[in-house]
Parts: C-alpha cells; structure tokens; sequence
C-alpha cells in the first residue's frame, strides 16, 4: 500500500490521478497489477489517502524488482513528488517470497 498526503489548504475537496509504470517489474510478466488513471479524492480535511497496488506472487528464483506509482493531474492544489517506487520482493533462493 501506498499512502498519498496532501499539504496545505485543507478547505477545498481535491484530488490527483494515480498511474502504475512498469520498471524492472513488469505488467507482461504479471509482476503486479497496473492502476491506469484512478482518480483519488481527498474531501475536505482529508490529508492522507491510500492506493494499493496488487503484486503477484510466484515462485519463479528473482531479485527484487521494481515499478513505479505515479501521481498527475491534481485539482484544487500542486504534486511536489510525482513518483513513487514499490518494491517486489524476490526469491532469491531461500524459500520465502
């Protein structure tokens, strides 16, 4: 899960468009699922919201991979940070995913 936080004005209902990119983790080897434009509404006095994002377990022998959240199109406000970076966990041979 991913938390987004809103700063400033907190009076006006916002919201920002939340995006998956793949990295080294990628949709085609069904790593994770991919979010494609899902609005997240912050209403008033709201500061924090959560995305979550479903990663796909396998047993396939891999490092640890990478994709990325990324945030566009803000109403009523700014994104300072507009990209976020999750982490899969591999097997790197141990047993555990």
């Amino acid at each position: 899960m991913f938390t987004i936080t809103k700063t400033g004005d907190n009076g006006l209902q916002s919201s920002v468009t939340v995006n998956t990119s793949d990295g080294t983790a990628t949709v085609a080897d069904n790593d994770y699922v991919p979010i494609t434009g899902q609005v997240v509404v912050f209403p008033s006095g709201t500061f924090t919201r959560p995305v979550n994002v479903t990663v796909v377990g396998d047993m396939n022998i891999e490092p640890d991979e990478i994709f990325f959240v990324n945030l566009s199109a803000p109403t009523n406000g700014t994104v300072s940070v507009s990209q976020g970076v999750g982490t899969v966990l591999g097997d790197k041979g141990g047993g555990s995913l």
